[in-house]
């Protein structure tokens, strides 16, 4: 009977104008969708083409009438997206150049697929940053961080780039720093602490005490006063000003030093009182005329340029500052002789009575100068050295000749070397400077001749005569040498062997072009996947680094040019929606949907039939509920790769407990193994993939089986459950790898 009425009400269902009045005892609940590419169905099927559908649960009869849309795609042009290190852009964040394509979503209406064209200045990326310092930690970005950080952050550094940094677990420790510990007195001179020898009352002494895996502990102690020290003042009177240790005083100042070179510490204080002085420049002692050229006055040396001036003095014997005396001399008498014996090499100059004269041969010198009445005898005895000139003849050289001599800078064991390429006799080297050495012990100098003929190499012709094309370089041996060439040469010669006795040099001619290959580099972040279509045109689903020789110049002037993909691929996170999805009409209109991820997520996005919510969270209350509510979660990653999950929550009459399978499945996500268990027994399990293929079939006996996911790749899939009396249950799960 039940049969009957099914294939009566699917007859009328498939013709929804013929329905005139709905059979008894049957509820029919009509649903019209228009999707987007594919559906889901509560049958558990996923339907790509339109179509009409019926699926029947105990007395209710659901009939879809199903419109599929294909996406539109629009990839004729690029649209261009132009930032600094990185760009935003329909909810996703590229950071390195190329073209992409993206899918527009439109809640309630087919997807749109474009192309874009990403153009940037640039990113820099730190790795994963982990440090504990003790008080503070130097970012590489600039910044000194005092607290303790742990996050994933990008730290803007100019008004056009980013610094992107990953996770940064940054512990920052404080020290431990105990209070001053006081000692009143101490015995003796010193006081000895932690091992630190205090010496000085009245300091602060600190010490670290090292501890492991944190800060250090800084503790200190200050003596108030030692036992034993010496303490002695000396009273200093001075005239006008007094100098101490460089510094000229012109007021009554005490001064304490501390002496610790002994066992006790010992005290010095000076207590220096200024006092001024009078002056009496009227009484002015004139000295007509002084013995000799010089005057010896209060410790001041006088001299003949000094006549007629007066000068200053105080008188030290007299007890108090009123002694200032002053002298004025008005001539010199007598003679001053300097005698200078010089034993030198080569030349001398001579400074004399304000001349310079140069010397070259041995003699006595005299100079006499009269000033301001003062004879002034200079009295020099020079010896030279002898000085040699050596001629080093040479029969003859190939092409060139090195002659090597002592160092012109006199140091023991240094050489110099003078190279000539032209026959005769040289003085000079190739820089026009004489050749000379200078003895290390007598510093004198010698001064060297090289007579030399040089030979011309006589060329043979070795008969090598290449004419070629190469990529990156070319290398030859030849003559027992190997010489490697990278660049573009006309006619060279290849190789050259000479002989002092046989001056001859070998060569061959070498018509050389070299080509380069040359480096396409292209960076690449995305998500899932990459297919390189420019060149190799396969997808790629792991980070890698792939080179591939550009099509149309294999082999071309000798090299290739090759194409070089960095890739980096990030993957979209696995996401798992929670939560009563099958509600029955009477019991409840409203559920609480929580999406669970192992990820960190930057964000979530919710919408309930085409409609955006303003929950962003990972929970959605779905209430109010009086039909089946299509869920959309779009949720992006950390990095920024987007997952979707499409959901329905049916609203349903009640169904009948005595058909309903109880089923559980786990573990979900599962990885390798899913376990079923069921409180009724089993017939067949069927999985299908996201496209509605069936990609597992199992006949089962019992309320138990478990199912091997080994040939299935990571995404979603629905499982469809039959019983031995022939009901259905479908649950989703996911498989993550």
């Amino acid at each position: 009977m039940k049969k009957a009425l099914f294939s009566l009400l699917l007859t009328i269902a498939c013709v929804p104008m013929a329905l005139a009045q709905q059979p008894a005892g049957v509820n029919i609940v009509d649903t019209t969708i228009t999707a987007c590419g594919s559906y889901t169905w509560i049958d558990g099927n996923i339907y790509t083409a339109s179509t009409v559908a019926t699926y029947q649960s105990n007395d209710t009869l659901y009939v879809l009438d199903l419109t599929v849309e294909a996406p539109r795609v629009d990839t004729a042009s690029a649209h261009p997206l132009t930032g600094g290190c990185s760009v935003e852009w329909n909810n996703k964040h590229w950071e390195t150049p190329g073209f992409f394509l993206d899918t527009i979503r439109v809640p309630g209406q087919c997807d749109s697929v474009v192309k874009i064209e990403v153009v940037l200045a640039g990113v820099d990326t730190l790795p994963t940053l982990e440090a504990t310092e003790c008080g503070s930690y130097a970012a590489p970005w600039g910044e000194t961080l005092t607290q303790s950080v742990s996050a994933t952050d990008t730290v803007i550094v100019s008004a056009s780039c980013s610094l992107t940094v990953g996770t940064l677990n940054i512990t920052i420790l404080q020290p431990v720093v105990s209070a001053t510990e006081e000692i009143a007195s101490a015995p003796g001179c010193s006081y000895s602490w932690n091992g630190i020898e205090v010496s000085e009352a009245g300091v602060v002494y600190y010490d670290t005490l090292t501890a492991a895996n944190r800060c250090d502990s800084v503790a200190s102690v200050m003596v108030q006063s030692f036992t034993g020290s010496t303490h002695d003042t000396t009273p200093i009177v001075a005239c006008d000003t007094y100098t101490h240790e460089g510094t000229t005083l012109t007021a009554d100042t005490t001064i304490t030093t501390v002496d610790s070179s002994g066992a006790c510490l010992a005290y010095h204080t000076l207590e220096i009182a200024i006092h001024p002085s009078y002056r009496d420049t009227a009484a002015t002692a004139v000295r007509d005329v002084v013995a000799g050229c010089t005057y010896n006055w209060f410790g001041r040396t006088l001299t003949p340029s000094d006549i007629n001036t007066v000068f200053y003095a105080y008188d030290a014997s007299a007890a108090n500052c009123d002694s200032l005396v002053a002298i004025r001399i008005t001539s010199f008498t007598g003679v001053q002789h300097d005698t200078t014996n010089l034993d030198h090499c080569g030349r001398y100059v001579w400074n004399h009575g304000g001349r310079r004269d140069t010397i070259t041969t041995n003699g006595e010198y005299i100079d006499t100068t009269v000033t301001s009445s003062c004879t002034n005898i200079q009295h020099l005895m020079l010896t030279f050295s002898d000085r040699y000139d050596t001629v080093k003849p040479v029969d003859s050289a190939c092409r060139s000749y090195t002659y090597t001599f002592t160092s012109r800078d006199g140091i023991a064991g240094h050489r110099d070397r003078a190279t000539f390429t032209e026959s005769g006799l040289h003085t000079v080297d190739e820089n026009n400077v004489p050749i000379y050495s200078v003895d290390f012990a007598s510093r004198c100098t010698t001064y060297h001749a090289v007579d030399m003929y040089i030979k011309s190499p006589r060329q043979i012709e070795s008969g090598i005569d290449i004419d070629t094309v190469v990529c990156d370089e070319f290398q030859l041996t030849f003559d027992g040498r190997q010489r490697t060439w990278n660049t573009t040469f006309d006619s060279i010669i290849m190789s050259g062997k000479y002989n002092v006795m046989i001056c001859t040099e070998t060569y061959g001619h070498l018509k050389l072009t070299t080509n380069h290959k040359s480096y396409n580099d292209i960076t690449v972040k995305t998500c899932d996947y990459y297919v390189w279509e420019d060149f190799t045109n396969e997808t790629y689903t792991r980070s890698t680094t792939v080179e591939q020789v550009l099509p149309g110049t294999t082999n071309k002037a000798g090299c290739d040019s090759i194409g070089r993909l960095n890739l980096t691929i990030n993957y979209t996170p696995v996401v798992v929606i929670e939560g009563e999805m099958e509600l029955v009409r009477g019991e409840a209109n409203s559920t609480t949907l929580t999406a669970v991820c192992d990820e960190a997520i930057q964000s979530y996005k919710w919408y309930r039939n085409g409609q955006a919510q303003s929950e962003t969270g990972n929970v959605l209350v779905v209430d109010n509920i009086t039909d089946n509510v299509d869920i959309h979660l779009e949720t992006t990653s950390a990095n920024r790769c987007v997952a979707n999950n499409y959901i329905t929550v049916t609203y349903n009459v009640g169904i009948d407990p005595a058909d309903a399978i109880a089923v559980n499945i786990y573990p979900n996500p599962a990885s390798r193994y899913l376990n079923i268990e069921s409180a009724e027994t089993l017939q067949d399990i069927v999985v299908f993939n996201a496209i509605g293929q069936q990609v597992i079939v199992r006949n089962v006996s019992g309320d138990r089986a478990s199912l091997d996911l080994g040939s299935l790749a990571a995404g979603n899939y629905t499982l469809r459950i039959t019983s031995a009396n022939g009901e259905q249950v479908t649950r989703k799960f996911i498989v993550n790898k």
